[in-house]
């Protein structure tokens, strides 16, 4: 069976309020967490660059568009090498340095963060407790936001 990662919903904000707050239980863990969900949003924007490719671009160029969105389907879906929160020593030769696990959802989110999501989100509250299992560790989900074509949420570093 598929290790299922207990992550949050993700709220309106696109955890913007979360990594404020993270940012003063750990600055860096908070770096780590915006810079993944950054690399992930990245990941799902240029897959939905190369679908538009495909779709608007010039004809002689679909089939190499749609290669790159298949494989940057695969990345968003498969478990990736890493050695810390993202990308930042991808990739790692030593066995013993590196680990195969779902980048972005190996970041656990601050359970003094997580026993404060009433008030930090009234709300949109009953979504998130209803969609993520509260009383266990919990972990940052993708967003799934396209770069070209949402505001960011604001995070200052």
């Amino acid at each position: 069976m598929p290790e299922v990662i207990n992550a949050l919903a993700v709220p309106a904000d696109g955890y913007e309020t979360i990594l404020r707050e993270f940012s003063r239980v750990d600055p860096d863990g908070a770096v780590r967490a915006h810079q993944a969900l950054l690399g992930v949003d990245q990941a799902y924007t240029d897959v939905m660059t190369s679908l538009d490719a495909v779709w608007n671009g010039a004809e002689g160029e679909q089939g190499e568009k749609m290669g790159a969105a298949v494989s940057g389907m695969a990345q968003l879906r498969v478990p990736i090498r890493i050695s810390s929160a993202y990308y930042p020593n991808y990739p790692v030769e030593d066995d013993s340095e590196a680990s195969w696990q779902p980048a972005l959802m190996s970041l656990e989110i601050p359970a003094s963060i997580i026993a404060d999501l009433q008030t930090l989100y009234p709300d949109e509250w009953d979504d998130l407790n209803l969609y993520t299992d509260l009383s266990q560790p919990v972990y940052f989900g993708p967003r799934f936001l396209n770069l070209n074509a949402a505001a960011l949420p604001v995070f200052t570093e």
